[in-house]
């Protein structure tokens, strides 16, 4: 049986998106136990920039 798992996300930071097409933001995913994950999510335009 596939156990399902509860999650919450958090962004860290306040946004204001300027450019849907070219941005990248933070977040926090904190799962029912307690245990956080990092990440970075990005737009294929702002990682093209870099």
């Amino acid at each position: 049986m596939l156990k399902v798992m509860k999650f919450k996300v958090r962004f860290p930071a306040p946004y204001q998106v300027i450019d849907v097409y070219d941005d990248n933001l933070d977040v926090n995913i904190i799962l029912e136990n307690d245990e956080v994950y990092f990440g970075t999510l990005f737009t294929l335009t702002n990682i093209d920039k870099r």
